[in-house]
């Protein structure tokens, strides 16, 4: 979405209340980058939006989030919708820390260090907190041990039975 620099100004006045609210918007704005102009009008559009990541904590990203060069040398994309890492163009992940230089996770940071999954390996990358969405772990069906992904190869021999021992 892009806002012109009056409306910018404008929506940011209501947000703060304050009498030198000019002055305020004003250095907010040209100390401020896009990311972080872009979340605050979010938030303030968005009641919902939580924008806190803490460590550990699995998120999904849209893959239109992703670098192209990234995309085709780490993406296989039947294989990960066969074992349950992409649905509706949505990759899995994990935050490992904020990407600052302190040492401490800082939840409100605007990148994230996380891990991408992909099956038996993941990558360590940056996102944006603005691609991410939060969620639960059960919502990813690679780790529902296959009880929200049917598996090709189960509906492939669904109704053949199985020899026993008792068969001739």
């Amino acid at each position: 979405m892009i806002i012109r620099i009056d409306t910018l100004r404008s929506i940011l006045k209501t947000i703060i209340k304050s009498e030198n609210s000019d002055n305020i918007v004003n250095h907010l704005i040209a100390n401020s980058n896009s990311v972080l102009l872009n979340l605050i009008i979010s938030l303030h559009f968005d009641s919902t939006k939580n924008c806190s990541f803490e460590k550990d904590t699995y998120f999904s990203i849209d893959i239109s989030s992703l670098s192209k060069s990234f995309i085709d040398t780490k993406f296989v994309e039947d294989h990960l919708i066969d074992i349950g890492l992409l649905v509706e163009n949505k990759l899995f992940g994990k935050i490992i820390r904020s990407d600052n230089y302190s040492d401490t996770h800082d939840s409100y940071n605007l990148n994230m260090k996380c891990y991408l999954f992909f099956g038996n390996e993941t990558l360590e990358t940056t996102c944006s907190i603005l691609d991410i969405q939060k969620i639960e772990k059960s919502q990813i069906p690679y780790f529902n041990n296959g009880t929200d992904l049917k598996r090709l190869i189960d509906t492939e021999f669904e109704g053949i039975p199985i020899s026993s021992a008792n068969d001739i």
